[in-house]
């Protein structure tokens, strides 16, 4: 049985310390399972990140976003940084596995790709012979899922869109100073406290909210039973 302890991001002392590491290797093999785990959270919840690019003036993390000088939208600088940063961190690792000759078909700028790519060949790099190698991808692959929970779901909060989409039921005004209908559509904040139906923002106005009384607004219909439904399930999870 191998005396080594794990150098990965394993078990902190609080909590018994590291683990053994797998006889030959580095890391041990719960923390080798994380980093795939890990690798394909962040491909999954990628979208969600970048939602947050453009979450209102500011988002539900309370971070001011800045206005892009070339689309005009405003933009979460913290969240575009922290996209760079890991898109940056899945390229070096793709790259350390090409060298290892092991075929990527991905663009080099596609977050997703790579690291699904990173997480199929990850065992190229846990159980290399280069200890601090091996240790480093699960280090940062945990780190990058922390950093990006952190800012994909602020406060445990998810951004829920319904489907079918609830048509905003407001209305905008175009650069001639003519009313007209709001081509945003309805979307929701929901965390693990949320009790009841919760207010639903426009994604393209902040300031156009629908409360739960207005789904019941007079003459109107603004929310489709199947959409209603779909929310509460979202909520009761």
């Amino acid at each position: 049985m191998s005396t080594a302890l794990c150098t990965g991001p394993c078990r902190p002392d609080a909590h018994g310390g590291p683990r053994r590491a797998m006889p030959g290797y580095a890391i041990c093999d719960i923390c080798e399972e994380r980093c795939w785990e890990n690798l394909h959270w962040l491909a999954d919840h990628w979208p969600d990140l970048e939602v947050m690019l453009t979450a209102g003036s500011h988002g539900p993390d309370g971070m001011p976003h800045a206005k892009s000088e070339v689309t005009g939208i405003s933009i979460n600088e913290t969240v575009a940084e922290l996209r760079r940063t890991i898109t940056d961190t899945l390229r070096y690792w793709t790259h350390v596995i090409l060298d290892e000759n092991a075929g990527f078909t991905g663009t080099k700028d596609d977050a997703v790709s790579m690291a699904r790519y990173v997480a199929g060949h990850s065992r190229r790099i846990t159980r290399h012979h280069d200890e601090a190698l091996a240790a480093a991808l699960p280090i940062d692959a945990n780190d990058m899922r922390r950093q990006m929970y952190r800012r994909a779901f602020p406060s445990g909060a998810r951004l829920y869109v319904p489907e079918p989409e609830i048509p905003c039921a407001e209305h905008a005004v175009s650069d001639l100073g003519e009313r007209v209908p709001c081509t945003g559509i309805y979307r929701a904040w929901i965390t693990d406290q949320t009790d009841g139906v919760p207010d639903l923002l426009c994604s393209e106005d902040e300031e156009h909210v629908l409360t739960p009384e207005g789904f019941r607004r007079t003459g109107r219909r603004v929310i489709k039973t199947a959409a209603a439904m779909a929310l509460v399930r979202a909520i009761a999870g």
